[in-house]
């Protein structure tokens, strides 16, 4: 939910979510690969409650990659909030 609070991204949830980057791909695996029609597990339904109540583990993150499956100084550059279950978060 960050992202919505930050003018370089669109206004709505659905927005950021299906937002094609450099016009070819989605931003997220799971929108490019069609998991994300799967049913929601327990886990994410309980990360959108506590987003939903303002609960935020990633300390303002922005965006987050999984060190094991990317090499892109880019976003390997990016000043780290926090890990999470492998995945690193970040802000810039």
């Amino acid at each position: 939910l960050n992202r919505l609070n930050d003018p370089r991204y669109p206004n709505s949830i659905s927005q950021i979510i299906y937002q094609v980057d450099q016009g070819i791909y989605y931003q997220y695996s799971p929108v490019m690969d069609g998991r994300i029609n799967l049913p929601a597990t327990a886990t994410a339904r309980k990360a959108v409650q506590d987003a939903l109540t303002g609960r935020d583990p990633s300390y303002g993150a922005i965006g987050f990659y999984n060190p094991a499956k990317t090499t892109n100084r880019w976003v390997t550059s990016q000043p780290r909030t926090t890990t999470i279950g492998g995945h690193v978060f970040f802000k810039n």
